[in-house]
């Protein structure tokens, strides 16, 4: 199960919602039709169908929880490693956030 870093960022305040929340029927029809089933459509005003979309995407959680949990934290990791702090010269990576300057450009600051 593959998920993308926003799609995990709305799938997790969807589920914060209230079952009835009619606000954010909009957000929780494109998250069904992206990932579940791309024929679903949501009406804003009918409670009924707005708490049978939360419990899909709820109880679609819930089966597939691990696979998109796994996948989620899988691209964290790529992006973690991709924050590297460089010197400000851009030239080297430095080993900490605190340090600026690499060894080259606090002698030649000096």
């Amino acid at each position: 199960m593959e998920i993308t870093k926003e799609d995990y960022l709305i799938l997790q305040e969807i589920l914060k919602y209230k079952k009835s929340d009619g606000k954010k029927t909009h957000t929780m029809e494109q998250f069904i039709q992206r990932n579940i089933d791309p024929k679903v459509k949501v009406c804003n005003y009918c409670p009924s169908q707005i708490r049978f979309a939360w419990n899909r995407i709820k109880n679609w959680y819930a089966k597939n929880k691990e696979a998109i949990d796994n996948s989620y934290n899988s691209i964290e990791e790529d992006n973690t490693n991709k924050t590297a702090h460089y010197c400000k010269c851009g030239k080297k990576e430095l080993p900490t956030k605190r340090s600026k300057y690499c060894d080259e450009c606090r002698i030649i600051k000096k």
